[in-house]
């Protein structure tokens, strides 16, 4: 599992950066919205992309998750 912290510039659009919890890059399992700490867990998880984003890749061991 990989917690991956959204660096994307988006300019001008007020699009927020997320953390995400993925695994194998390509499984969206949960994600913290920007500005909170609460996890989003998803029932079943969801296809996700990196394309055109940025992101930094942090310690999921600071965070307590159960998925």
């Amino acid at each position: 599992m990989e917690v991956l912290q959204e660096i994307t510039d988006w300019g001008e659009d007020k699009v927020s950066n997320n953390t995400y919890f993925v695994k194998n890059k390509i499984k969206l399992h949960a994600y913290i919205k920007e500005g909170t700490n609460k996890i989003i867990k998803f029932a079943k998880p969801i296809s996700f992309s990196k394309s055109r984003r940025k992101f930094k890749k942090l310690n999921i061991d600071n965070y307590e998750v159960q998925l």
